[in-house]
């Protein structure tokens, strides 16, 4: 490690990788990373400062860069904090060996600075949508339930594409998305 913040590794990281890309590639994927500053102020939002353990959801975390900044954002700032347990999704393959350096950086990144917290990440390679149909319902959408996961917090920039209203995720959000 040589100073550098696991979000920064994870820009250069998507940096790289989408420079490498052609058009058409990254309009299908909606690949277009969100930039750090971006990624800072959201995870400035963030009240969830008061909690020992913390269950974070990204939908759709390309190279990781919005995670490793939310990560970065409540290792410096909450004083409780000793689990940090992130579950993200990626649909594109060729990108998944990318976005699991950046999250192995990040834990070695967690390890050296903050010890005293534990972190754990899973990358699911599948459509967020797809993967959760059942929770798209109007009625339960807001109201955790006990077959369903609960996260504390869900940090996501939504895909870059247009989806259309016949599209099956347009179907299965169609009650929570107008």
């Amino acid at each position: 490690m040589d100073g550098e913040l696991p979000s920064h590794f994870a820009d250069r990281v998507g940096y790289a990788y989408s420079s490498n890309l052609n058009k058409d590639r990254k309009k299908e994927y909606g690949q277009y990373f969100t930039p750090i500053k971006i990624a800072d102020y959201m995870s400035s939002l963030c009240t969830k400062l008061n909690e020992t353990v913390l269950n974070i959801l990204d939908p759709g975390c390309g190279t990781g860069t919005l995670s490793c900044s939310l990560v970065e954002f409540l290792a410096q700032k909450s004083t409780i904090l000793n689990e940090i347990n992130l579950t993200s999704y990626e649909l594109d393959a060729n990108l998944l060996p990318y976005t699991n350096k950046v999250f192995e950086y990040l834990a070695v990144w967690i390890k050296k600075e903050y010890p005293y917290i534990i972190f754990h990440y899973k990358i699911i390679n599948n459509d967020f949508i797809l993967d959760n149909q059942s929770t798209f319902d109007e009625a339960t959408f807001f109201t955790p339930n006990e077959t369903s996961k609960r996260f504390d917090i869900i940090i996501s920039n939504p895909p870059y594409f247009k989806i259309s209203k016949s599209d099956e995720r347009a179907t299965i959000a169609s009650s929570i998305v107008h």
